[in-house]
């Protein structure tokens, strides 16, 4: 049996290994061909969402989602305009911000977005 001492001490001592493991991270010097694209030191906001919808919003950005003006092989054919208001491309920025249809569905200032 584990004693409430000996769970205490484990977590705090996991805590302890994971901030210094993140502290020593964030101080490590890059390599130096890291000098014209450096890597990112801090996770999108996206990424701290559930995980379907942070996984929609990474498919979106790498244009490899449903949305109907990111062409691809099955849908080169097919008409871009947005299906559920018809009004506009149906792209990442018109989904997110201005597609009348999701209106209510849309939190007020969501991501950091504006129209």
């Amino acid at each position: 049996m584990v004693t409430e001492q000996a769970a205490k001490s484990w977590v705090e001592g996991k805590d302890g290994v994971q901030k210094t493991i993140q502290k020593e991270w964030m101080n490590w010097e890059d390599p130096h061909y890291n000098k014209y694209r450096p890597p990112h030191k801090e996770c999108w906001y996206f990424m701290t969402l559930p995980k379907f919808k942070a996984g929609r919003i990474h498919q979106m950005r790498a244009n490899k989602s449903y949305l109907k003006a990111q062409k691809d092989w099955s849908n080169q054919d097919q008409d871009s305009h947005c299906d559920r208001c018809g009004e506009d491309e149906q792209t990442f920025q018109y989904i997110i911000t201005t597609c009348p249809a999701l209106e209510s569905k849309r939190p007020e200032g969501i991501l950091g977005f504006s129209t």
